[in-house]
């Protein structure tokens, strides 16, 4: 007999890491294809302006997508009244940011910076795309929709990489890949608006739901703003003390911990939705086993990865990227206890409603993490720029760890810790999915 309801939280993320596997190949593939094919130095413009995208879609989105999420998860309100708010501010608010670009466009050059406009101008181009991609998972992580939020991404996935080793193996260097990347975003785009569709019906929004998501969202986007450029701030500082050669050796190093932290996206994805719709007590509940497991399995692929990084490194992009073996693993410290902050932090936004605090603490981590850039960077290079984001990263975790506990009285090693109740629940998943295979 066929079961129904929402999947539990250990299911949705088996959903989501089946879809994370097939990410995980395609985009290292597509990597070590332009890393190979094209040199550090294009690889470093091309990641920059993804970079840049990246940031400016986080300033752009004001925190609607936390709105979609939240709002959705407590059945406040319905897909189609959600979806017509993120199709509302994806336009008006990426139209805006294009606007403001051109408009300071005539006065950039004054400022002398290295990066071509032309590529700039690609970055904030795409932006109505990226946001509306990102409000749009957040819907469905929301609606707890995980395996079908999974099955999406990892089509455009497909899509994107096999697009991007098109354009690499045309020969056209940059304008392929940025034309591979605008072709992408306008079919991913438009197919997921028309599931949307379906899943919520005719759109409907009344006006003052618009600047109720605006409300909400804005104050928590503060700190999602700060998480970003915490963690891309050494990027641009790299790029402008060091040029785009070392941005493309150090792009290698990002780009592995950032496969390796996508690792843990199932999980976010599957927990979300169940942290801000239950009862204060069994939320609480539910992130601290969250937050055990996900340190416990986050440290042992660290520590793995770090053994095998050079071998790693010296197979897949060759000799010439063996500068990325130091950064890499410097990242991988702070990166597998930064874990628990996000998970953490779900709960501080969903449940406990307090998006001002980790907006604060996010913005204290900023500051830290360009003072030790601004200290280390121009001595150490890259390696520096992995060493001041790796300690921001585990002071903040720390921070973050200390206030929970302070503000729930949850215990820390209940958040720290794995129980035997975990290994038990985990055999217990295994299994079931073991049955449903032979049935």
């Amino acid at each position: 007999m066929k079961e129904h309801g929402p999947p539990s939280m250990l299911q949705s993320a088996f959903y989501g890491y089946s879809a994370g596997a097939v990410y995980f190949i395609l985009a290292l593939v597509t990597n070590i294809a332009i890393s190979r094919l094209l040199g550090a130095r294009v690889l470093g413009e091309y990641y920059f302006v993804i970079t840049v995208n990246t940031v400016i879609t986080n300033f752009a989105s004001l925190g609607i997508g936390l709105s979609n999420t939240t709002f959705l998860a407590r059945k406040e309100h319905g897909p189609a009244e959600m979806h017509a708010v993120s199709l509302v501010y994806s336009l008006l608010l990426g139209a805006t940011a294009i606007g403001l670009f051109f408009l300071a466009k005539a006065f950039l050059p004054a400022l002398h910076l290295t990066v071509s406009l032309a590529h700039l101008s690609v970055a904030v181009i795409v932006l109505p795309f990226t946001i509306y991609a990102r409000y749009w998972n957040s819907m469905m992580i929301g609606l707890d929709r995980i395996a079908s939020l999974s099955l999406v991404l990892t089509a455009a996935s497909i899509l994107w990489n096999a697009l991007t080793l098109a354009a690499v193996f045309m020969g056209y260097g940059l304008p392929a890949l940025f034309g591979a990347w605008f072709i992408y975003l306008v079919i991913q785009a438009a197919a997921m608006a028309l599931m949307m569709r379906r899943e919520g019906g005719p759109l409907r929004c009344a006006p003052s739901l618009l600047w109720k998501s605006l409300s909400f969202g804005f104050r928590g986007n503060l700190g999602e703003v700060a998480t970003e450029l915490w963690k891309k701030l050494d990027v641009f500082l790299v790029y402008t003390w060091c040029g785009a050669e070392q941005v493309g050796y150090y792009s290698v190093a990002l780009t592995m911990v950032d496969k390796y932290l996508q690792a843990t996206i199932p999980v976010r994805m599957a927990i979300t939705p169940k942290i801000a719709g239950h009862e204060r007590e069994e939320s609480l509940l539910l992130t601290a086993r969250a937050s055990r497991l996900i340190l416990a399995f986050s440290l042992a692929a660290a520590v793995f990865l770090a053994l095998f990084a050079w071998h790693a490194i010296f197979i897949l992009y060759g000799s010439a990227f063996l500068l990325s073996v130091t950064p890499f693993r410097i990242l991988l410290a702070g990166s597998s206890v930064l874990t628990v902050a996000v998970v953490l932090s779900i709960c501080f936004i969903g449940q406990l409603k307090r998006p001002g605090l980790l907006s604060l603490l996010a913005w204290i981590n900023v500051a830290l993490n360009c003072v030790f850039c601004m200290i280390l960077v121009p001595s150490f290079g890259i390696a520096g720029a992995a060493l001041s984001t790796s300690v921001t990263c585990i002071l903040g975790t720390a921070f973050v760890v200390y206030l929970f506990h302070r503000i729930t009285a949850v215990p820390l090693r209940s958040l720290l810790v794995v129980q035997r109740e975990d290994l038990a629940a985990l055999k217990d998943v295994i299994a079931s999915f073991k049955k449903k295979r032979v049935s």
